[in-house]
């Protein structure tokens, strides 16, 4: 038997503490998450809890298990040998440009390779473990098919101070992306609640602040998304009625795939997004057109504030190229 060790990110929480075991533990059914905990083989902050309770960031997770018997093993996390794009880097940090199609860390259907793996190679595992031993140096992620820069904590004094920044919402994130239909407005903000879908669980959804999943009783956390038009794309040649946007966004919370949620709620999905219902597929689809490409925060160790910014990659510039010509 050996024990696991969750801690509990801003994005996870809120949650009940069987579903939150239930993401972490790949291959372990719900039934089998209920029956550790009602043995006493999870414990939360120290204290035995029930499956309802609900999980706040910052709590540590402790499954007593049998570590073979489940997918996340000591081979799952081995070093790995991986294109690694590094921005930047110092003796506290990395920066990734991370390419679409990979995935950041370990998830049901898919348990490597990962962007860990590649990390743990490149740092000989020398990671902060703030985010739990699955996750080591991450500190917020991006999903498989988006693409762009990911910051990196090295060690836990690091980490916490950036995690502090990203939940007072001094951590600047900002992406670009390709959307179906024309943003009328040059600039704006989305304020909206999002939770988990109840029916499609892969999905999250735009709900009344009143209401909750009715699934994981979860309640619906607050979120906000800025906006500004780049430019806006009308069909030229075509005799379909083809129209796309170009926009930048800024996140100042972090939700689970808020960017998609909310461009979804206000009836604009990404290009490529299948699960957010875009019905565009045309012959340059290489997947959603979601980059982030600056990010800025204060760097306690530097005394200065960092700004670091990429070029679009490929896939998005061949996409507007495409989208240009229509």
């Amino acid at each position: 038997m050996e024990n696991l060790e969750f801690i509990v990110s801003e994005s996870c929480s809120g949650i009940r503490l069987d579903m939150y075991l239930c993401e972490e533990l790949i291959k372990f059914s719900r039934n089998k998450i209920s029956g550790l905990i009602d043995s006493g083989d999870v414990k939360v902050n120290d204290i035995a809890q029930k499956k309802g309770y609900i999980v706040r960031a910052g709590d540590k997770i402790i499954v007593n298990i049998n570590i073979n018997s489940i997918i996340f093993n000591k081979n799952l996390l081995k070093p790995m040998k991986l294109d690694l794009c590094v921005v930047y880097e110092d003796q506290d940090l990395i920066i990734i440009n991370k390419s679409k199609g990979m995935i950041v860390h370990p998830i049901p259907g898919h348990v490597r390779p990962t962007l860990v793996n590649a990390l743990i190679f490149h740092r000989n595992g020398q990671l902060s473990n703030l985010n739990g031993n699955l996750r080591p140096g991450i500190v917020h992620r991006l999903d498989k098919d988006t693409s762009g820069l990911l910051i990196i904590a090295k060690n836990n004094k690091f980490h916490k101070f950036i995690s502090e920044q990203i939940k007072q919402h001094n951590f600047i994130r900002k992406y670009e992306a390709i959307v179906c239909g024309i943003v009328r407005k040059d600039f704006g903000i989305i304020c909206n609640n999002i939770a988990r879908n109840s029916k499609i669980r892969t999905r999250m959804q735009v709900i009344n602040e009143n209401l909750c999943d009715i699934y994981t009783k979860q309640k619906a956390k607050f979120a906000v998304t800025y906006f500004k038009v780049i430019k806006r794309f009308f069909s030229t040649k075509s005799q379909k009625k083809l129209e796309f946007t170009h926009i930048e966004l800024e996140l100042k919370t972090g939700r689970t795939h808020q960017i998609r949620a909310h461009m979804q709620h206000m009836g604009h999905a990404l290009i490529g997004d299948i699960t957010y219902g875009s019905r565009f597929n045309f012959d340059f689809y290489q997947g959603q057109c979601l980059c982030a490409k600056s990010i800025s925060f204060w760097h306690p160790y530097l005394y200065k504030h960092l700004r670091f910014s990429i070029e679009l990659p490929e896939y998005f510039k061949k996409s507007l190229l495409k989208i240009s010509g229509l």
